[in-house]
């Protein structure tokens, strides 16, 4: 495989454990995105061993360096313009508060005020980091390109 497969599959790899993370918090199972997480890195390994290429020397550096800050220039922006339309969206709802029913005879009614859900949050977060991967991926191609790297990664 090409090593600008390889990356790719990599940030493939990161979305689908986002997937598998939301279907551990539905079941209320940890264990099941920690067993993933783990056969996810072994995958990653064995993947990486099959990469035909050489993996650094100088050039591939460069184009390393250029992807990575073009990667950064551009995840930047997503992630602030997404985290403060998230947080706007999580603190537009009221905070969770319990007020006390009226006072009187009986149990009384309990009002529960929803409060801010942070997993959510989380959960995006974790999808902009599976993006960033799959933009170093498309960056490097870019740039591999660009400065004449040995072959095109067409596969």
């Amino acid at each position: 495989m090409k090593r600008n497969t390889f990356y790719l599959l990599i940030g493939v790899i990161g979305i689908l454990l986002v997937g598998v993370l939301w279907v551990s918090i539905q079941l209320a199972t940890p264990v099941l995105i920690q067993l993933s997480f783990l056969i996810a890195v072994l995958v990653g390994y064995l993947l990486r061993r099959t990469v035909t290429e050489t993996i650094e020397d100088e050039r591939t550096n460069v184009i390393t360096q250029h992807a990575a800050v073009a990667t950064l220039s551009v995840f930047w922006i997503v992630f602030f313009f997404v985290s403060i339309g998230s947080v706007v969206w999580e603190f537009s709802r009221p905070l969770g508060i319990i007020f006390p029913g009226p006072p009187g005879p009986g149990p009384g009614v309990v009002v529960v005020v929803e409060g801010p859900h942070f997993g959510s949050l989380g959960l995006v977060q974790l999808g902009l980091l599976g993006l960033m991967i799959i933009l170093y991926g498309g960056f490097r191609i870019y740039y591999a390109r660009k400065f004449g790297d040995w072959e095109s990664d067409e596969e």
